[in-house]
């Protein structure tokens, strides 16, 4: 089970790690992760590292409903 918020279009170069997953058996899990963004943007490259956290509930068709997410996504420290 992977789950990611995804842009619409997201860049070709946007490393995730799934640190873990936990699913229990009422049809809830926890899943956790970090990422990083390296985009271009109007005034030159829009870089950010974050990790996140998120609670989902399987559904009817085997499908995932996130009920609530969090991140602490910032810009990407300077090199």
């Amino acid at each position: 089970m992977q789950f990611y918020h995804q842009p619409a279009d997201p860049p070709r170069d946007w490393p995730r790690s799934q640190v873990g997953t936990s699913e229990f058996p009422d049809g809830w899990a926890i899943d956790g992760g970090w990422y990083e963004i390296k985009a271009k943007g109007p005034k030159g490259p829009v870089n950010r590292i974050g990790a996140y956290m998120l609670l989902a509930r399987k559904q009817a068709d085997n499908s995932w409903k996130i009920h609530w997410s969090v991140n602490n996504g910032g810009p990407a420290p300077v090199e």
